[in-house]
Parts: structure tokens; C-alpha cells; sequence
């Protein structure tokens, strides 16, 4: 019997070493992935903050962009300010030209 238990131990120590190696190799396996993983996701988080800058680039771009429309908004206020003024003296010219003109033709 001894003979056999020893038959038995040693096969059962056999596929103790087969079932170790093989964790071992699913462990080794394992670990790989969550190293590729890693990879993936710094360039994932890499890829994140590009993104968030070009979005801090382009929320500065907007703000210029307004402050300039809004210098635009009010240059172009002033100039048609300026140009009714300028129609109004036109029309006042005008009409003392004609005075004028009036004046003239009748001496």
C-alpha cells in the first residue's frame, strides 16, 4: 500500500506543479494585460488633456473673438452717429445754399 500512496502522492504532487505553472502562466498573462491597459489608458488620460487645452485655446479664442465684435458693435455705432451728423449738416448746407442762392437770385 505504501508503494501505491506513494504513486498516489507523487501524481497528485505532479498535477499540484501542473495546476502552479499553469497559474503561474494565466497570472503572467494577467498582468500583461493590465499592463497594456495601463498603456492604453495613459494615452487615453494624454489624449484627455490635449483636448481640455485645445477647449481652453478655443473658450480664449471665443472671449477675443467677442471682445473684439463687441469693439466692432460700437466703432460702428459711432460712425453712424457720425454719419447722421454728417447728413444732418449736409441737409443745413443745403438749405442755406438755397437761402443763399434765393437771396442772390433776387437782387
Amino acid at each position: 500500500m505504501t508503494g501505491q500512496s506513494s504513486s498516489d502522492n507523487q501524481q497528485l504532487l505532479t498535477t499540484l506543479v501542473q495546476a502552479t505553472a499553469e497559474l503561474a502562466q494565466l497570472n503572467k498573462q494577467q498582468a500583461q494585460k493590465l499592463g497594456t491597459f495601463d498603456t492604453k489608458l495613459d494615452t487615453f488620460d494624454a489624449k484627455i488633456e490635449a483636448i481640455a487645452d485645445q477647449i481652453g485655446k478655443l473658450t480664449e479664442s471665443m472671449t477675443a473673438f467677442r471682445l473684439d465684435l463687441d469693439d466692432i458693435k460700437e466703432t460702428t455705432r459711432k460712425q453712424a452717429e457720425t454719419a447722421k451728423a454728417q447728413a444732418e449738416t449736409a441737409k443745413a448746407q443745403a438749405e442755406s445754399v438755397s437761402q443763399l442762392i434765393a437771396l442772390l437770385g433776387t437782387k
